[in-house]
């Protein structure tokens, strides 16, 4: 799954992790990231967008600490609002 314009519904159990972070807008070293991130201890949601767009259509998931369980995701590719048809 990749792409600038889609729609992701996720059910994560966080588990034991201390943090769920789901990265979507990553470039492919990782360097430039929109992270929506879950603590633990604070139940915080963070986000930070990329400086640029160039090339950033990856998406990933990762947990730190421990594991966490993906229960389930879906994913819709949207089409882009701003170009013609």
């Amino acid at each position: 799954m990749a792409g600038n314009a889609i729609e992701l519904v996720a059910k994560i159990d966080p588990q034991e992790a201390r943090e769920v972070c789901i990265e979507v807008l990553r470039s492919p070293d990782g360097a430039e990231t929109t992270s929506i991130r879950y603590l633990r201890n604070g139940g915080a949601v963070k986000t930070k967008g990329p400086e640029t767009f160039h090339d950033t259509l990856g998406v990933s998931l990762r947990a730190q600490g421990s594991d966490a369980l993906l229960c389930s995701l879906d994913v819709w590719q949207m089409k882009n609002i701003w170009t013609a048809q």
